[in-house]
């Protein structure tokens, strides 16, 4: 089993999931948190924002002391992991966070929090006997949200900035492609925004897992949020470029931050 954090990997010999140091008491408070119903990866309202954080608080039956700490989880928005080996390959892959904080995976899990696939070098995903384009998932994280730096993006021009941000990672066509019909109509209803990567963060609160080690792992997730007068003087984020060599997995995936937890974020 392998492990990968902040686009490196390292291994994580003979831990079954129930056992990661993830699996923590403090996570149990969620234990009532029922999964809602699978839905196809192209329906309109899959397309626009699937589980928002509003969903989740009605599907958690809070009492106060829950509610406080609900306050500062968010909503990762519709990560989707595309496999490419080299050849054709079984194997399983996940995502290391407690069963009961995914609010959505399409397909199912197969057990835990892996899918068992079967893997080929054009992209293609067969999972239960199903083809399926890349491996979905959504879910509550309480992950620090960093927006020290990042880009400040002016209203109508998220499309060319995608274009050229996601270029940087090294994302292909089809890639971008599904990254963008996802996220350009968040950007054009938020006017002026401010967007941050979450790199080392995100892949350590939110480690990738797979049964066959690959040679090149890319995860892009996308913090936004409306830009305030002080974004613009904040740095440029410098975006690591790696080269897809070999087995590559990539994911991408994001979340808006709500104005009421920016001061929890910086």
């Amino acid at each position: 089993m392998f492990l990968y954090l902040a686009l490196a990997e390292a291994k994580w010999p003979g831990v079954e999931m129930e056992q990661h140091p993830l699996y923590h008491p403090r996570y149990q408070m969620y234990k009532r948190f029922k999964q809602d119903q699978a839905y196809p990866l192209h329906h309109r309202r899959h397309q626009r924002r699937s589980i928002p954080m509003k969903k989740a608080e009605q599907n958690l039956k809070l009492d106060p002391s829950l509610a406080s700490q609900l306050a500062g989880m968010h909503v990762c928005q519709k990560p989707a992991i595309y496999l490419y080996p080299t050849k054709t390959t079984d194997l399983s892959v996940g995502i290391v966070l407690p069963k009961n904080q995914f609010t959505t995976t399409v397909p199912e899990f197969t057990h835990g929090t892996m899918w068992n696939v079967t893997a080929k070098p054009n992209g293609e995903i067969i999972c239960k006997n199903k083809v399926v384009p890349y491996l979905f998932w959504e879910g509550l994280s309480d992950m620090k949200m960093q927006f020290k730096e990042g880009f400040f993006v002016k209203k109508g021009q998220g499309r060319k900035f995608l274009e050229k941000v996601l270029t940087a990672f090294n994302l292909n066509d089809r890639e971008k492609f599904d990254f963008i019909t996802y996220w350009l109509p968040t950007l054009n209803r938020l006017g002026d925004s401010f967007v941050s990567f979450q790199l080392g963060n995100y892949c350590h609160e939110v480690p990738l897992v797979s049964s066959v080690e690959p040679d090149t792992v890319i995860r892009v997730f996308m913090a936004i949020k409306k830009a305030d007068s002080a974004d613009k003087l904040k740095p440029t984020q410098t975006i690591p470029h790696l080269e897809r060599k070999g087995f590559t997995i990539v994911e991408w995936g994001g979340c808006v931050v709500r104005s009421n937890k920016i001061n929890h974020l910086k």
